[in-house]
C-alpha cells in the first residue's frame, strides 16, 4: 500500500476523530461551567438548565474562555494541575476548525509517496499539509485531550460531591 493510499485510507478516522473528540470535549465544559454555576450541584434540574443555556448560548471558544476562569478562581489546584490543558485544547481546536471548514485534497509524488493530506480553503488560499505521522500525533493528541477534560470533570465534581 502506497503512503497516499494510507493517508486516503486514515483521513476519514482523522477527521471523526479530531471532531468526535472536540464535540466531547464541548459537552464536558459546559458540564463543568454548569456545575460550578449551580450552587446546589446535584440538583440536576437547575444543572441541566445551566447546562442547556450554555451549550446553546455560548462558542466553544467563550466555553473554553470561562472554565480558564472558573479553574482559574475557584478551583486553582485543579487548573495547576494541568498546566498544559488550555494550549493544547487550542492547538486541537485550531485543527478542528480547519478540518471542518476546509476541504480535503491529497499530494503525492508519482509512486504515490510521499504524500500528504491538503486541508484547502479555497477562497482564501490557504492549505495546511499533513503527513501521515502528523496526522496520527494529532489524533493522539486529541484523544489525550478529551481525557484530560474527563479528569478535570471528575476533580469538579468532587469538590462538589458529585460522580462523573
Amino acid at each position: 500500500m502506497t503512503e497516499l493510499e494510507r493517508i486516503k485510507e486514515l483521513t476519514p478516522k482523522f477527521q471523526l476523530t479530531v471532531l468526535s473528540s472536540i464535540n466531547r470535549i464541548e459537552t464536558m465544559i459546559a458540564e463543568m461551567i454548569s456545575v460550578d454555576f449551580c450552587k446546589e450541584a446535584d440538583d440536576i434540574y437547575k444543572r441541566v438548565s445551566f447546562f442547556n443555556y450554555f451549550e446553546d448560548n455560548l462558542r466553544l471558544q467563550n466555553k473554553i474562555d470561562l472554565l480558564q476562569t472558573i479553574l482559574q478562581t475557584n478551583h486553582s489546584d485543579i487548573f495547576h494541575e494541568f498546566p498544559n490543558y488550555f494550549n493544547e485544547l487550542d492547538e486541537v481546536k485550531k485543527i478542528r476548525n480547519t478540518i471542518a471548514h476546509n476541504e480535503v485534497q491529497y499530494e503525492a509524488d508519482s509512486a504515490g509517496e510521499n504524500a500528504s493530506l491538503i486541508l484547502h480553503h479555497p477562497r482564501i488560499k490557504r492549505q495546511k499539509k499533513l503527513r501521515e505521522n502528523e496526522m496520527l500525533d494529532i489524533m493522539e493528541k486529541a484523544n489525550k485531550c478529551a481525557e484530560v477534560t474527563g479528569k478535570i470533570l471528575k476533580s469538579i465534581g468532587k469538590t462538589k460531591g458529585l460522580r462523573f
